[in-house]
């Protein structure tokens, strides 16, 4: 990706660590640290989240139905997806820069015409700048070339979806057949005897339930000379029951699954669709868990879906904090049957193992200021990771 104006690589003040960003480091998952610090320069979770994971719609859907718009037509495939959102993102900002040339001149006149309307005052030349450097800025690669890619632009609604996106600013869209889906999917949740006194209110007497929260924390990490950096960290957690006065946690992360919700088991083997293991469910879980432990600290606080920070009570300092994961999962298909997935300590473990590893892996590049290389590339010149490093 060429470095123009607008784009603005990471730094190490940027870095607040999640389960993603963390993916964008491990080399088991095809990460690699400059891969990791383009996560916050281009604010690549922000994009990954416009295209919501049907959980986080499902859940979000409950809460307000009017923070969505329906599209009557199919939604386009989730890359040209984020290529109109970054359109109209630089549409809104004017933050662009792109010297390159559209021939198709159709989709320069369409796109000029939409914005006219919308009272985005810019030239045809400077629409052109903003398509290239949105097509850019999303991972569209040279090699593709500019014809084939305006072209899967147009011939996947990439224009009308940009329209109803303008049209429907900060909210989320849904394809008709996807709003049909994930209503059956709250209609299992709301039926299930043994779920909608979970996902709907506090699981007993004593707990507060919290929906759509984030954790912000931070915790200090141990580098090569013995010193210590503090890493931020946050977390994004769907449901929370929390029990201040006994100390007692329960977390649960709504997923669905196209396959049967029985191979959401987390024993099943790597490479089964909707399984903990294949998806790092695990990790994730443990994270939150982890979130969740600093905030008990004293060392984190809680904010709500917009942002604002949240008042909650003190934990009882007296009573051991004892915290709970589980994933509530339900199928998109068929019956749409629905149950509780608990993530137990063994899983936990692997967890937070997993975690431990790749934050000492990030600290390390902190306190290096190496964002090039990774530590076995540096320290040995190999990258198999089953060396170890002295």
């Amino acid at each position: 990706m060429k470095q123009h104006a607008y784009y603005k690589i990471g730094n190490t003040t940027n870095i607040v660590v999640s389960n993603s960003s963390m993916s964008a480091i491990n080399p088991s998952e095809g990460g690699h640290p400059s891969k990791f610090l383009e996560f916050f320069g281009e604010n690549k979770e922000e994009l990954h989240s416009r295209s919501l994971e049907r959980g986080k719609v499902v859940h979000s859907y409950i809460e307000d139905k009017t923070t969505f718009a329906i599209d009557d037509l199919d939604r386009p495939e989730d890359k040209i997806c984020q290529w109109a959102d970054k359109i109209l993102e630089l549409l809104e900002s004017g933050d662009y820069g792109n010297n390159e040339v559209i021939e198709d001149k159709e989709i320069i006149d369409d796109i000029h015409t939409i914005a006219f309307q919308k009272d985005y005052d810019y030239t045809e030349y400077e629409i052109q700048s903003i398509i290239l450097t949105a097509r850019e800025i999303i991972g569209y690669q040279p090699k593709w070339g500019i014809p084939a890619v305006i072209k899967k632009f147009k011939e996947n609604r990439g224009v009308e979806y940009l329209l109803f996106k303008i049209s429907n600013k900060d909210k989320f869209i849904l394809s008709l057949s996807d709003k049909q889906v994930v209503e059956a999917c709250i209609k299992s949740l709301e039926e299930n005897p043994h779920l909608k006194n979970r996902l709907f209110q506090p699981i007993k007497e004593g707990y507060v339930l919290y929906k759509e929260v984030g954790i912000c924390f931070k915790f200090p990490v141990q580098v090569e000379d013995g010193s210590s950096i503090v890493i931020k960290g946050k977390a994004l957690l769907d449901n929370v029951h929390i029990n201040f006065e006994e100390g007692l946690v329960f977390i649960e992360d709504l997923k669905t699954t196209t396959k049967s919700i029985y191979q959401m088991s987390p024993n099943k083997s790597k490479g089964t669709i909707g399984t903990v293991n294949a998806y790092n469910y695990h990790r994730q879980l443990a994270w939150y868990k982890f979130a969740i432990e600093c905030l008990h600290a004293g060392s984190g606080f809680m904010i709500d879906s917009g942002k604002n920070k949240l008042s909650i009570p003190d934990f009882n300092a007296k009573k051991p904090l004892k915290v709970y994961t589980s994933i509530v999962a339900v199928e998109t298909t068929g019956n749409f049957r629905s149950a509780i997935v608990p993530i137990n300590a063994k899983w936990i473990e692997k967890g937070d193992k997993e975690i431990e590893s790749l934050i000492n892996r990030i600290s390390w590049h902190i306190d290096k200021e190496n964002w090039e290389t990774s530590k076995e590339e540096s320290y040995q010149g190999f990258i198999g990771m089953e060396h170890p490093i002295t």
